[in-house]
């Protein structure tokens, strides 16, 4: 009998790591965000304005690195037409998730970075832009969907001063 208890105790300890992996709904957070992140990065290093807003809730909100503000799927791909069109044309955008964090049903989410290969309006070649992204999701029907995206270039880094 006591070997029987010793045999039951012994497996139920091999399995607490499973069970406590299979129970944490952050890691089924963060890969889930990262895989619908990827999604995103191929639609638009496949140019696809129309893709692209359909990532955006119905009444979700883009404000772009220049201040344009688009409001609604419709206004989202307008704003993503102008920049596939214009300096974005053939460009390839590179985005990690640096930063998840839940709440509720909404994950505040951090992308770092790197749009190569754009134009300036002459044509000219652009240098990379490093930039940062922070963006809210929220679940609907099964899927991390943007309710709201801020994109922000990086600035250079400050010189440290003497006190």
């Amino acid at each position: 009998m006591r070997h029987l208890f010793l045999g039951i105790l012994s497996l139920c300890v091999l399995m607490l790591p499973l069970s406590a992996r299979a129970a944490d709904p952050d890691a089924d957070v963060e890969k889930a965000v990262k895989d619908r992140t990827a999604e995103f990065v191929k639609a638009w290093n496949e140019h696809d304005p129309a893709a692209l807003a359909m990532f955006w809730l119905a009444d979700g909100d883009l404000i772009g690195t220049d201040g344009t503000e688009a409001k609604g799927r419709e206004k989202i791909q307008a704003f993503f037409k102008t920049l596939m069109d214009g300096p974005m044309k053939g460009s390839t955008n590179d985005l990690q998730v640096t930063h998840v964090r839940k709440i509720g049903d909404a994950a505040v989410v951090d992308w770092s970075g790197r749009v190569s290969g754009m134009k300036s309006p002459d044509g000219a070649d652009e240098p990379p832009m490093e930039h940062h992204v922070v963006v809210v999701m929220q679940m609907e029907n099964g899927k991390w969907m943007f309710a709201a995206a801020r994109p922000y270039v990086l600035q250079p880094k400050m010189p440290a001063t003497q006190p």
